[in-house]
């Protein structure tokens, strides 16, 4: 499927979807898993994990939502250089 194709395909389900598919679960959510389990192996048996783990899935979907409306943006930039409008 070629990168057009699939950004139209992905077009067609909305900015909204897009932000919260890829930008709160795949970016956010990821990122702040991957945070907590830095914080625990370098801090080790201080670590304070719920607390943590709380933080993390609070702050990190919030800034997934800025990082899905900036990734939307620049494809949507993107496509009109590709078709020229």
């Amino acid at each position: 499927m070629s990168d057009d194709k699939k950004w139209e395909d992905i077009r067609e389900a909305g900015r909204a979807g897009f932000v919260l598919r890829y930008g709160v679960l795949a970016w956010g959510v990821t990122t702040g898993l991957l945070f907590t389990m830095i914080r625990v192996l370098e801090e080790g048996a201080d670590a304070n994990v719920p607390l943590t783990l709380a933080t993390s899935l609070l702050l990190f979907p919030l800034g997934g939502i800025l990082w899905g409306h900036t990734m939307w943006w620049f494809c949507e930039k993107l496509r009109h250089r590709r078709i020229g409008s």
